[in-house]
């Protein structure tokens, strides 16, 4: 009974298309949170490649709006981007130069916790798609 109830809650809150994240809260109140969103035809500048942060709940692995991140370099703990995932696909973009990155959960949505490990390393190449994956455990 659980699960339907979540996924009314969620279609409810993209119906009314408020603010991405009117129905959750990131726990990062300085309001830096931004939701990233692919631009169609847009694609990463030359040298750089995509990064992209899901998140899902339960075992069916439905996408899961608001969870924050930070990305920082695997050699660095200064933050090059906060990032929420957002829309139907519970997940945000970023473009960055080919490297190792580091991806922290820094807030997850109202209701929920987090079920996978933080941080994430991911390698971005030149003109490819790395996914980082966050799993939430959601009531």
């Amino acid at each position: 009974m659980r699960r339907p109830l979540f996924v009314l809650s969620l279609l409810a809150c993209a119906a009314l298309v408020m603010p991405l994240t009117a129905c959750s809260h990131a726990s990062d109140n300085s309001g830096s949170a931004t939701a990233a969103t692919p631009q169609e035809g847009a694609g990463p500048a030359a040298g750089q490649g995509t990064l992209k942060v899901q998140a899902t709940t339960g075992a069916e692995q439905y996408p899961a709006s608001g969870l924050g991140v930070g990305v920082s370099k695997c050699d660095s703990s200064a933050s090059l981007a906060t990032l929420t995932t957002a829309g139907h696909e519970g997940a945000a973009t970023h473009d960055l130069p080919g490297g190792c990155y580091q991806v922290a959960a820094t807030g997850v949505p109202s209701g929920c916790m987090l079920g996978s490990p933080s941080p994430v390393k991911v390698d971005v190449t030149p003109g490819n798609t790395s996914t980082a994956s966050f799993q939430l455990k959601c009531a």
